[in-house]
């Protein structure tokens, strides 16, 4: 509410700055008054979780200044929605049961316009008897008058959700944990984030309903937790004014934890993602769909370990970040294994892995701040089947795979050795180059590419980017088309014109990311098997 007030508060500074107050009692009719909108559609929202503010304008169309004799919800006090009308409540208003509900006599100049503003927070206990068959709760902004009312309806979807959250004021509070990360503040000092555990119970999570995590939330040593098919998890920020809690929210799995993440491919063709565990923050409208930053990270730190299927993480900071030791057997007991794992706008990377092993396939990336794909400190890496793009269009971003095998200064990982493959692999973006590698040359770097699709320059000068070496490109193909659907909407499946098409070595699986079988005697490059666009496009008619 404070943000809402501020906003408004603000705006109608400048407003008021040039508001006359010689106003005529002229009584309005329907044709003085005009909207920017007849209707208001808020966000889809979790139970108890604010919306963003709408703004919409009120316009006087007549020669004269009018007074609009009320302004109310049709709820009246008892109504979900609070309104903002030309500054009005002030910040420094009485907190009644009319006020942002009820408002009387408001002007508007002649040929002028005034800005109303709208929020809500539902609970959905509270309003579950009064939705739509839409799930939907509704209301309307009325104008009255003598001449007759005038209205702009409302409109917010609800979905229940289940809560996990630390009640620091609450008898059975949980204690607070310091949890230092890497990163630093302004003044240069280690940020340290402040985490709760989550108890036995909250360590299984199934589909009944959405789970909205508030801050920072550790899987304790010890313990694993499985995260069923279908689930949707929704990471929730707290404002750092109401609780001890840093404002973001993640998921950290510690020294001796463990995650699975157990989605499913959809039998269901009508909802492909029925089954799969889609992981993101809490804000779940169409505005903030493709929004990186909301959340920030699940952190499998050193000495964790986690297995992911058949999940979407998106709109994160950093999606994931695994941190190894550096001390990697071979081969390797992989700390992080992936399986039909689609990754999309991130902040930062969508994989930030530092001295660890990850194991790979059929994973997508796309649209990320900083490398799709970015490892660092070495480590030992097998990726099969996957699309790695960054058609980022939010900025500057890095490019799709930034590889290093640079030991920090101040690391205690035992070897900065990298060895990392990539087979049947899409490496593509909007740069002429889109691997991007840092060689030390003060511990190994094993690269190899094979039946890979890459953009790339090729560069005599460093022997690892030296495409006509064919003991680390072997079988690939350089800088064509690979045909995406649409990198804005994160559509990277591929047209049967694609250069990646029929080009794929035949390896174990025989499924794409999406469960469809491939070509058994030419599969595609990447981690989806390719379509007729052309016939996609007629379907949809």
């Amino acid at each position: 509410m404070k943000y809402f007030l501020f906003l408004v508060s603000t705006i109608t500074l400048l407003i008021l700055g040039g508001c006359r107050n010689d106003f005529d009692d002229v009584v309005i009719n329907n044709e003085q008054l005009r909207f920017s909108t007849d209707t208001i559609h808020l966000d889809t929202l979790f139970t108890k979780v604010r919306s963003s503010t709408k703004r919409f304008s009120i316009i006087n169309t007549s020669d004269d200044d009018i007074v609009i004799p009320k302004i109310a919800l049709g709820r009246g006090v008892n109504s979900f929605y609070t309104l903002n009308i030309n500054g009005l409540p002030g910040a420094d208003a009485p907190n009644i049961p009319s006020s942002g509900k009820i408002f009387e006599n408001i002007e508007v100049l002649a040929k002028d316009s005034i800005f109303g503003f709208v929020q809500t927070t539902l609970d959905y206990d509270l309003v579950k008897n009064d939705l739509n068959d839409k799930g939907e709760y509704n209301d309307q902004i009325i104008f009255q008058s003598p001449n007759g009312n005038q209205s702009v309806e409302l409109f917010t979807k609800i979905n229940d959700a289940d809560f996990i959250f630390n009640d620091i004021d609450a008898a059975n509070a949980r204690p607070i944990r310091e949890i230092e990360t890497k990163r630093r503040n302004n003044k240069g000092e280690l940020i340290k984030l402040k985490a709760y555990e989550l108890t036995d119970t909250e360590l299984t999570v199934n589909n009944s309903k959405a789970l909205l995590i508030a801050g920072y939330a550790i899987v304790p040593s010890g313990k694993t937790m499985r995260i069923n098919a279908g689930s949707r998890i929704h990471f929730m920020e707290i404002e750092q004014g109401e609780t001890n809690l840093n404002e973001k929210a993640g998921l950290i799995i510690e020294d001796g934890a463990r995650l699975e993440i157990l989605g499913a491919i959809s039998t269901d063709l009508e909802t492909p993602e029925k089954d799969l565990v889609i992981i993101e923050g809490s804000r779940i409208d169409e505005d903030f769909d493709i929004l990186p930053g909301q959340w920030d990270f699940i952190w499998i730190q050193k000495g964790a370990t986690a297995s992911i299927s058949n999940c979407i993480i998106k709109n994160a900071i950093t999606p994931l970040f695994v941190e190894g030791n550096g001390n990697i057997s071979t081969p390797p007991n992989n700390q992080l294994t992936l399986n039909n794992v689609q990754i999309y706008n991130a902040q930062t990377a969508g994989i930030q892995a530092t001295a660890t092993s990850i194991d790979a396939f059929n994973v997508v990336i796309d649209q990320c701040g900083n490398n799709s794909l970015n490892i660092e400190e070495g480590g030992i890496y097998n990726f099969s089947h996957s699309t790695i793009a960054n058609y980022f269009n939010l900025g500057i971003s890095g490019v799709a795979v930034g590889l290093n095998n640079t030991k920090r200064a101040e690391s205690d990982i035992e070897s900065s050795n990298l060895n990392i493959s990539f087979t049947n692999c899409i490496i593509d973006g909007p740069s002429a180059s889109e691997i991007r590698l840092t060689n030390s040359n003060q511990a190994d770097f094993t690269l190899f590419f094979e039946n890979c699709l890459i953009k790339t320059r090729n560069n005599s000068f460093e022997p690892l980017l030296d495409i006509s070496n064919n003991s680390i490109y072997s079988n690939c193909i350089f800088n064509e088309d690979p045909k995406f659907r649409n990198t804005n909407l994160n559509q990277l499946f591929i047209d049967n014109e694609s250069a990646a098409n029929g080009k794929a070595k035949i390896i174990g699986n025989g499924n794409d990311i999406l469960g469809k079988s491939r070509n058994t005697t030419a599969p595609d490059i990447g981690a989806y098997e390719s379509i007729s666009f052309e016939e996609l496009d007629k379907e949809k008619k």
